[in-house]
């Protein structure tokens, strides 16, 4: 996960957005959740 945030984090910057850090955190979520038994 710590990859993920570093990817989004580096792209906030060179967008000059938090957009990609908004996706990564999305992306994180749905893995934790399928890791946690959900859907």
């Amino acid at each position: 996960m710590l990859l993920l945030y570093d990817g989004a984090l580096t792209a906030s910057k060179l967008e000059r957005s938090v957009q990609p850090i908004r996706d990564a955190r999305r992306l994180a979520a749905r893995a934790l959740d399928r890791a946690q038994g959900g859907d």
